[in-house]
């Protein structure tokens, strides 16, 4: 693996804004990542670094509402004869995510859930060199970057639902499904079947990119 790529990639991560937003994130993970001797310029740089994408909340809080927030299994209608969603940017949202969605869509904004949608980023970090993460955001909370993201409709039945990812992230998640699973210890959003991936830790959150070096979604 090439030393050089990978802290070019993990340095444009670390700068990546939109105009003159900028958002502060928890560094730990990242710095991780990097040898001991990486030059005290390179690491000033991190110091400062923002996600894939720009978010208004931390990931911290919005992730522990996406995971605890689960649908009520014996009111929620089922899905098990529902088509898998999918977008032309080749990303497949699953009939369960849309339906967990807009079930946060409602909890978190009643009286205009329409406004709500997930974002899908991925981010530096995690045993396996990066991870995946979701938060619900507001159309009021002017995150959208109309030059960067990608906004995907879905429906199922009578449920509609929205999902944005950036295209830095859309890269590594291609062909993948963004999937709400629920099991016996927690319930969470989760991408799965991810043809970019070549290696995944136990929780299946992180994960190490196929073919790093000449991988184009990292150059």
């Amino acid at each position: 693996m090439s030393f050089s790529k990978r802290v070019t990639f993990l340095q444009r991560i670390a700068t990546r804004g939109v105009g003159s937003k900028t958002r502060p994130h928890h560094l730990a993970a990242t710095n991780n990542l990097l040898p001991k001797s990486l030059n005290e310029a390179s690491l000033s740089v991190l110091s400062n670094r923002f996600m894939v994408t720009i978010t208004k909340t931390s990931a911290s809080t919005n992730n522990i509402a996406a995971s605890n927030d689960a649908i009520d299994l014996n009111s929620a209608p089922s899905v098990e004869n529902a088509t898998v969603t999918q977008d032309n940017t080749s990303l497949i949202v699953t009939p369960s995510a849309v339906q967990q969605i807009q079930y946060l869509s409602k909890l978190k904004n009643a009286e205009n859930p329409q406004e709500m949608y997930l974002r899908v980023y991925v981010d530096a970090g995690g045993c396996s060199g990066f991870q995946y993460k979701f938060e619900m955001e507001a159309d009021s909370d002017d995150e959208i970057d109309e030059a960067e993201d990608i906004i995907m409709h879905c429906t199922c039945d009578e449920y509609s639902s929205r999902v944005v990812i950036d295209q830095s992230s859309l890269d590594l998640l291609k062909g993948s499904k963004v999937d709400f699973v629920r099991e016996m210890i927690r319930s969470s959003f989760a991408i799965v079947d991810n043809p970019q991936s070549e290696s995944a830790c136990g929780c299946g959150s992180s994960f190490a990119v196929k073919n790093f070096e000449v991988n184009p979604a990292l150059d």
